[in-house]
This record gives C-alpha cells, structure tokens and sequence, in this order.
C-alpha cells in the first residue's frame, strides 16, 4: 500500500460506482420504452386536431421514434462496454454481483437463444403439419365413409323404387290384359248378334 492508498477500498467504490450506474442505465432504460411508446402518441394525437400541420406532426412522429431508438442503443451500449471493461479490468463477473445485462441475455448468448427457439418453432410447427395431416385424413376417410353409405342408401332406394315400378308395370299389364280379353269377349258376343 503505496502512498496511504487502500486499493481494495478503491475497487469497492468503483464497483459501487459502476452498480449506481447500472441501476440508472436500468431506468434510463424504462424511461426510454415508456416515452417510445407516450410521445409518438402525443405526435398522433396532436395531428388529428390540427389537420393543418399533419405532414409536420407526422414527420416529428417518426423523428421521435428514431431518436429514442438511437437513445435507447446508446445506454445499452454504454452499459455493456462499462460492463465489458469491470470483467476486463477487475476481473469481476458482472453476473455475480447482480449487474446482468439490461436487455436480459448476454450478446454472445443471442445466437444460441435464437437457434434454439427457432428449433422449437420447428418442432411445433412439423408437429402441427403433422396433426393437421391427420385430421384431413380422418375428416377424408370419414367423408368417404359418409358418401359410400350415402351411395349404398340412394342405390337401394332406388332399387326399391325400381321393383315398385316394376310390380307396378306388372299390374298395369294384367289389368290391361284383362281390359282387352274382356273387350275382345263383348266384341264377339255383339259379332255373334
């Protein structure tokens, strides 16, 4: 300890410092999200009442978007370069003393974390195609059911209606027969006077 100076006692108050600004960027963070979403509004709001100047309010609108967007880069960039130089400098994991990354996952992290999401998005998408498959399946086999029956129904009744039809015809040929054997019969009864 050169000097009367305590480097333990330095590291801890620039660990304090990094934290307190960490905290800060946290609510930065917040603030930015929150004024992402209330300003544009305000910008939309304001451009149905003044029908004048919409093509102002509307440029104003998309300027806010872009500015906080820039601003909300900017302190998690800040934050994870201030994280970055603790693990470099001290040596210190910034998980380890409650300092995690704003945004939730670590940069290096995102890749693996899309990959593996985009692999269960795969897996329950091939599962839907899959149930889908099934049930267009069963839904055609049970129409097919349902029209076969249907088929072997209207083949029936229409061989019911044909043997009726032909009893029918039947009938009508016995009473015609016997409509002609008996005109034939008076025929030649008023022949034989």
């Amino acid at each position: 300890m050169d000097n009367g100076v305590n480097y333990k006692e330095v590291v801890d108050r620039y660990l304090e410092y990094e934290k307190n600004t960490h905290e800060k960027n946290k609510k930065k963070i917040s603030v930015g999200l929150k004024l992402n979403i209330a300003l544009p509004q305000i910008f939309l709001i304001l451009s149905f009442f003044n029908h004048d100047a919409r093509l102002v309010f509307l440029v104003l609108w998309i300027a806010s978007l872009f500015g906080i967007a820039f601003y909300l880069l900017y302190v998690e960039y800040t934050d994870f370069k201030m994280q970055e130089r603790l693990e470099k400098f001290a040596g210190v994991d910034t998980a380890e003393i409650g300092m995690g990354n704003l945004t939730g996952v670590p940069a290096d992290k995102v890749e693996d974390k899309v990959v593996e999401s985009l692999d269960v998005l795969d897996d329950k998408v091939e599962g839907k195609k899959q149930e889908i498959a099934e049930s267009i399946q069963e839904r055609k086999e049970g129409l097919q059911e349902s029209l076969q029956e249907k088929r072997e129904g209207l083949q029936e009744s229409l061989q019911e209606k044909r043997e009726g039809l032909q009893e029918k015809k039947e009938e009508l040929q016995e009473s015609l027969q016997e409509k002609k054997e008996g005109l034939q019969e008076k025929i030649q009864e008023k022949l034989k006077k």
